[in-house]
């Protein structure tokens, strides 16, 4: 009984150390049998939205990104809109591109070829991704000295 035991806690002690210490991400998961690729395709809405350190959800989703919809294929397409509204005007917003991680899978890279948004068309930002499970997808981008942390669910 007590081999038994001693085994079941190498065990243990050797699983822990894989899986834990490799975690790819800083905030997780620390083990998942689904792909990255898997987990990255996914209808996302934006759950949090951080500028600067800064709680800035309810202003992102009620005017700069309201009915943000952000549409991840498997195949390595992406596809996002939303709406920006100013008073009482009400401005659409829309892109499309591909997608891809980076050689590491620790970010994200997405390549615009179409739609109306301030970026330029062959366009790469990347985001970090912070966590990536199933039904979450936490990703942090810099521009310039600006860093822009979104959740989304």
């Amino acid at each position: 009984m007590k081999r038994i035991s001693t085994y079941f806690f190498i065990v243990a002690v050797i699983f822990c150390v894989a899986f834990v210490s490799c975690k790819k991400y800083p905030e997780g998961p620390s083990f998942s049998l689904i792909t990255k690729k898997e987990r990255l395709a996914n209808s996302w809405k934006i759950e949090k939205y951080i500028f600067n350190g800064g709680d800035s959800t309810s202003f992102a989703k009620t005017h700069v990104f309201n009915g943000y919809i952000l549409n991840i294929n498997k195949n390595g397409e992406y596809s996002f809109s939303y709406n920006l509204i100013i008073g009482s005007l009400t401005f659409p917003f829309n892109e499309a591109g591909n997608w891809t991680f980076s050689e590491d899978k620790k970010k994200v890279i997405f390549t615009k070829e179409s739609g109306n948004t301030t970026a330029a068309v062959g366009s790469s930002p990347t985001w970090e991704v912070l966590r990536l499970k199933e039904k979450e997808f936490w990703a942090k981008y810099t521009q310039d000295d600006d860093i822009t942390e979104v959740h989304f669910n």
